[in-house]
């Protein structure tokens, strides 16, 4: 066969159709990897968990949404993690569901509640699982895909839990309302009995005293935290003197203080830490924070209250050595209606909106408030921090 000439150059049509067949090949694989980056941005875009697993249920593909969820990387094994993140109520349903996928190919749909990572919040997810693949067992694989949080379920489960919650609150009010009455009853019984007897006049009046006490404290919490979600607080701030605060607050606190026994230190000098505060309403956070601590520490233990300046503001620190807190319990403390999971005999009186009450005022006046426990048996510690006064503030003062 003659060879075909071009520009004097001899062709064969056998390097033409190789030629031609290496460049289109190059093509090809250039518009699939092409192909192949616009899906993973599509899959990414999504708002959807997507992964994909081996049929040995390791992951082999998946977007950034199901790893931050999941923590689990390419090549690793998912089952476990996955379990994991769900609630103990909803595992054996989806683990069913994953064997006989990853088995048998079946598809499937359930809902589950996953905990997110970021704030530890478990919430409603609709996760889809199907088999794809071009029939053979190395091609198959386990495309999952997870629909992010139904705000509507999501919002009917939070207010079923309020729901709840507030049940037992009411609960826990009509107890703690109901408890002083036996005491003030019996002294009163004994002054009718024995008025003329000054030592028995003298035990029912600090009984009578005592409990009265505790009525006024729980009926100013519920008034304090009535008024505070109807946005009815009046905060009337002015430069004031943490010492005297401080005072305050420890003059309240003392009985109880004494009656188990603590070691109270306290450390926040006259003059030395003024703040743009409403005087009063710090007292009232002080008072509830060193009541908190004398509840959970054990009779004999040590609380300290103490003041330092950091970054343009007036820290309060509230330390104790008693049950201490555990990690998952830290961010309820101070939510409404919580109350410490300490064993029944260190639980005391309360109902359980103290912090909460603490840490609406220290809002309202421009301040925070945080808490930081090793754990349980460690103690903890709340810190207030507050704006600190300028100078010229302090002089007008």
């Amino acid at each position: 066969m003659n060879d075909d000439c071009d520009g004097g150059i001899p062709v064969s049509p056998r390097v033409i159709v190789a030629h031609r067949g290496v460049h289109s090949a190059g093509v090809l694989e250039s518009a699939f990897n092409a192909q192949a980056r616009n899906l993973e941005k599509v899959i990414e875009s999504v708002p959807q968990l997507v992964c994909a697993f081996g049929l040995d249920g390791r992951v082999k593909y998946s977007n950034s949404r199901w790893r931050d969820t999941f923590g689990v990387s390419v090549g690793e094994a998912a089952e476990e993690a996955i379990l994991s993140h769900l609630e103990v109520d909803d595992r054996q349903e989806w683990l069913t569901a994953w064997h006989q996928a990853l088995t048998a190919g079946v598809s499937y749909r359930v809902e589950h509640r996953v905990t997110a990572p970021c704030c530890g919040k478990s919430r409603w997810h609709v996760e889809h699982g199907v088999v794809v693949g071009d029939g053979t067992a190395g091609s198959k694989r386990l495309l999952i895909t997870v629909l992010q949080p139904d705000e509507r379920r999501n919002v009917e489960a939070e207010l079923r839990s309020l729901l709840a919650r507030k049940e037992e609150f009411m609960s826990i009010v009509l107890h703690e309302l109901r408890n002083p009455l036996a005491p003030i009853a019996n002294a009163l019984t004994l002054l009718q009995r024995h008025s003329a007897d000054p030592s028995v006049v003298m035990r029912a009046h600090g009984v009578l005293t005592r409990q009265i006490h505790q009525v006024t404290r729980l009926v100013d919490d519920l008034f304090n935290s009535s008024r505070i979600q109807q946005g009815a607080i009046e905060i009337r701030p002015s430069v004031v003197d943490i010492a005297d605060v401080v005072l305050v607050a420890v003059e309240a606190v003392q009985p109880l203080v004494d009656s188990r026994r603590h070691q109270l230190r306290v450390s926040a000098g006259k003059g030395m830490f003024l703040v743009h505060a409403d005087a009063a309403r710090l007292a009232q956070v002080l008072t509830n924070l060193l009541i908190n601590a004398a509840k959970y520490t054990e009779p004999g233990g040590c609380i300290s209250v103490g003041a330092e300046r950091l970054d343009g503001e007036v820290c309060l620190h509230v330390r104790d050595n008693g049950i201490g807190i555990a990690p998952e319990q830290l961010e309820r403390v101070f939510e409404l209606y919580a109350r410490g999971t300490a064993e029944p005999r260190e639980r005391m009186d309360g109902l359980g909106i103290g912090l909460a009450v603490a840490r609406r005022l220290v809002e309202l006046q421009g301040g925070s408030i945080a808490i930081r426990s090793e754990g349980p048996g460690c103690g903890s510690e709340f810190t207030i921090r507050m704006p600190r006064a300028d100078d010229t503030s302090r002089n007008r003062a």
